[in-house]
C-alpha cells in the first residue's frame, strides 16, 4: 500500500508485489509538504509503515517589476508564488559583466531596494523562490538605468547675440549631451560630445530672456 498526503489531499493506492517498486505522483502542488508512506500487507496483516517527508519545488516569483525612473537605486517587487516560501534568493549586476561577480542578497519579503547603480548603465536581476534546499527556476530581467543630471551649470559668457555654458564632468554611462535653449518663442537644441563640456550658443534675440537646459542622453537601440 502506497498513500501521499499533505493538509488538503490523501491519496492511496494498491501496488502488487509484482509490479515494479516506483512510482510517479503527478499533479502535486509546488511549494508543499507531503508525507509518503510504503505499508507492506499480507491478507489483513499490516508492516509499520515507512515514512519519507518532502517538500515539492517552490512556484516561481509572480509579477517581478521595477520601480520607474531609476537612476542610482531601484525596487524590485514581487508576488509570492502558490504554496510554501521560506525566501526569495535575489542576484544581480551588471550586463557587462561577468555574472560570477553579480551580487547575492536573501530576502524575507517580497521587495527589495538595489542600491549604488551606475546611471546610464545595464543591469540584470535573477529571482528565484527558495523553500528548505530547494529552490524555483529562475525569473530573470533587464533594466536601463537613466543617465544622471547634471550637478553645476555655468554661465560663461554672454552678450547680445550668444552665450557659452560650461559645467562639471558628469557621473554614470551616457553618450552626448543635448543642450537646449530656448524661451516663449523659439528653442534651440544642440548635441554635444560626450567628450566635451561646453555649449556656444548664437543666433540669439537681444533683450530677451532665455532658459538653458543641459542633459545626458543614450542613443536608443
Amino acid at each position: 500500500m502506497l498513500s501521499i498526503k499533505n493538509g488538503t489531499s490523501n491519496q492511496e493506492l494498491i501496488i502488487s508485489h509484482q509490479e515494479p517498486r516506483s512510482y510517479n505522483f503527478e499533479g502535486l502542488a509546488p511549494g508543499s509538504q507531503y508525507r509518503i508512506d510504503v505499508i507492506c500487507t499480507s491478507g489483513k496483516r499490516k508492516s509499520k509503515p515507512a515514512t519519507m517527508i518532502l517538500h515539492t519545488t517552490p512556484e516561481v516569483p509572480q509579477e517581478v517589476a521595477f520601480s520607474e525612473q531609476a537612476v542610482t537605486s531601484v525596487f524590485v517587487t514581487w508576488r509570492p508564488p502558490p504554496g510554501q516560501v521560506e525566501k526569495y534568493k535575489l542576484v544581480f549586476g551588471l550586463l557587462s559583466v561577468d555574472r560570477k561577480s553579480w551580487i547575492q542578497v536573501l530576502v524575507l519579503g517580497t521587495s527589495y531596494e538595489v542600491r549604488d547603480l551606475i546611471p546610464g548603465s545595464d543591469y540584470g536581476v535573477n529571482i528565484q523562490s527558495v523553500l528548505g534546499s530547494d529552490t524555483s527556476q529562475v525569473v530573470h530581467r533587464e533594466l536601463s538605468t537613466r543617465p544622471a543630471g547634471l550637478c553645476a551649470l555655468h554661465l560663461d559668457t554672454v552678450n547680445s547675440s550668444s552665450l557659452s555654458v560650461s559645467w562639471d564632468t558628469a557621473f554614470g554611462e551616457f553618450d552626448f549631451y543635448r543642450v537646449t535653449v530656448a524661451n516663449t518663442s523659439v528653442t534651440n537644441t544642440l548635441t554635444i560630445p560626450k567628450e566635451e563640456r561646453v555649449a556656444i550658443v548664437t543666433g540669439l534675440v537681444d533683450g530677451c530672456s532665455y532658459n538653458c537646459r543641459p542633459v545626458f542622453e543614450e542613443f536608443m537601440s
